[in-house]
């Protein structure tokens, strides 16, 4: 049993713009709830980084819009402290951003800790890790030797994508921005990476990158960069749009029926809720990728629940390598 008394949390106190401050969140807290018959207490570790997050404080996504003064929702990993489930069990859910958490045991996904971090459980083995092996394998459906073209690539949807097409044999182009990032996508399985922050020309950029064709586009940015990869992917080609992060500020992607007819190209809108009927063939081909040490996860880790904010904002910004995550507790 904790021997704290409060809890914290972080409430919308403001829709953030194109940038995510402290300014836009305050801090509250209230003493800690104990749990009634069918609930648990959870102590909240890790908070997961997600860029639907952002699009819900905004009020631009799929689900509602976060109501101003009301906690922070987001998935998290936590422990828990006491009720329906054994002290110590390893759960995850949207916990939001608070250092503690009282749900009904249902909401609590228990975990099994296995070859991975407990944190990959937000990253290679939660919604990222479905999204990036579902809409490779499920949507695209590659061929050896094609090439594969990925925006946003040092994220975490698109650093695990990178590495699932390697293993398929497929040649991987990234976009990413900074040297350090194309630095770093280069050493786990991209055969060549396009800076972002260097381009002038995105069209000739891409046909720079990939002098033999570009097959698949898996689109995380949306945007001018979805724009010229329709331009410059072969004809037959086919598209997965599973984001949107560079129309956040810039114009959304202007498209005709011209630029995909003639070129007779696919585009498919992801949502990896539509497959949750093979979320356990996904979980098991990642999870023996890991045990075999083929699929590697970066990780930025930010310190404290009051730097959540910052964290949202170096996830859109593109600061840092793979999955941001916040740990909450420094103990």
């Amino acid at each position: 049993m904790t021997t704290e008394t409060r809890n914290f949390e972080l409430r919308l106190k403001q829709r953030p713009g194109s940038d995510v401050s402290p300014d836009d969140f305050t801090l509250g807290d209230s003493p800690i709830e104990a749990p009634q018959a069918g609930q648990v207490l959870v102590k909240v570790e890790w908070l997961s980084m997600d860029t639907y997050l952002y699009e819900r404080t905004i009020g631009d996504a799929m689900g509602p819009a976060i109501p101003l003064g009301s906690r922070m929702p987001g998935r998290a990993l936590g422990t828990v402290v006491s009720g329906g489930l054994p002290a110590g069990t390893l759960v995850s859910g949207d916990f939001g951003w608070q250092k503690y958490a009282t749900v009904d045991a249902s909401a609590a996904t228990a975990l099994e800790r296995n070859a991975a971090p407990d944190t990959w459980y937000l990253s290679a083995l939660g919604a990222p890790g479905l999204t990036a092996w579902l809409a490779l394998h499920k949507v695209l459906k590659p061929a050896a030797g094609k090439t594969l073209l990925v925006s946003g690539a040092a994220g975490t949807v698109g650093s695990l994508v990178g590495q699932l097409a390697r293993e398929l044999g497929l040649n991987v182009i990234g976009i990413a921005g900074g040297a350090e990032r194309c630095k770093w996508l280069m050493q786990h399985g991209y055969q060549a990476v396009i800076d972002r922050k260097t381009v002038t020309d995105w069209k000739q950029a891409m046909l720079a990158a990939a002098p033999n064709g570009i097959d698949f586009y898996y689109d995380n940015a949306g945007g001018r960069i979805l724009e010229a990869a329709v331009q410059a992917i072969a004809p037959g080609g086919r598209i997965v749009l599973c984001g949107h992060s560079g129309e956040y500020t810039s114009p959304t992607a202007k498209l005709t029926a011209t630029d995909l007819l003639y070129k007779g190209l696919t585009l498919h809108g992801f949502r990896v809720w539509d497959f949750t009927a093979q979320f356990k063939e996904a979980r098991a081909a990642l999870l023996d990728l890991i045990i075999q040490k083929k699929l590697h996860m970066e990780e930025t880790i930010h310190h404290g629940l009051a730097s959540a904010p910052a964290a949202m904002d170096a996830m859109l910004n593109g600061n840092g390598l793979g999955k941001h995550l916040v740990k909450v507790h420094e103990d």
